[in-house]
């Protein structure tokens, strides 16, 4: 990660990967947000260039982006942006904060985020994009699919398949070698003793869906 690095988002999430690449010692030159109001000034020492538009013109072998848009439940807003770039030339940096476990037996993709305190273990994959966030643990011989998201805390026991665009609920478990369909919610707080059909939201003590 040579090159100096633009973070789409300067929100929360995008706070939250400023930290963990700052913290590995990475050279972020700014953020990028469509909120006017912060074009011009500063989040948390770092300017604000303008939004996506400021990339026109830039050429995309001089830079990497970070993708800083977060996601509560729908990801699709990510995936949409990370694409958008892709088709424009653009690469993605990974973001592992130094304090994360990935075992050398596991394998990141483009624009991977592992955050503080979480733990990759062997035979893992983690997808293009996809976010492992803080204390969150992936245990050996998952699978995380792109643009997916394993929130806070959350625990993915041995050999679960979570495929592209599912959201995991922080502080959420889901048994071993269960799949997580495709952009299928996994409420906070959950534990899922089966499998979750794609697009389903599930919650509770064991998981149901949740009514409509």
């Amino acid at each position: 990660m040579s090159l100096p690095l633009i973070i789409l988002g300067a929100g929360g999430h995008g706070r939250v990967l400023l930290d963990a690449l700052r913290t590995a010692g990475a050279n972020v030159q700014g953020f990028l947000d469509r909120d006017s109001g912060l074009h011009g000034g500063d989040v948390d020492g770092v300017h604000v260039f303008g939004d996506d538009s400021w990339l026109t013109g830039v050429d995309p072998e001089s830079i990497f982006l970070v993708n800083g848009i977060g996601s509560v439940s729908d990801t699709s807003l990510r995936q949409r942006i990370y694409d958008t770039q892709r088709d424009a030339g653009f690469q993605f940096a990974s973001a592992i904060h130094p304090l994360a476990y990935v075992s050398q037996g596991a394998a990141l993709s483009e624009g991977s985020q592992v955050l503080a305190l979480a733990v990759v273990q062997t035979g893992a994959r983690v997808g293009a994009d996809a976010i492992v966030n803080n204390a969150a643990v992936v245990e050996h011989d998952c699978q995380v699919a792109d643009h997916a998201h394993i929130g806070c805390g959350a625990v993915l026991c041995g050999g679960v398949v979570v495929q592209q665009g599912a959201h995991i609920g922080a502080g959420a478990t889901v048994l071993q070698g269960l799949t997580i369909g495709r952009r299928a919610v996994v409420g906070a707080g959950a534990v899922v003793t089966r499998s979750v059909k794609a697009g389903t939201t599930v919650v509770g003590v064991p998981a149901g869906v949740r009514p409509t």
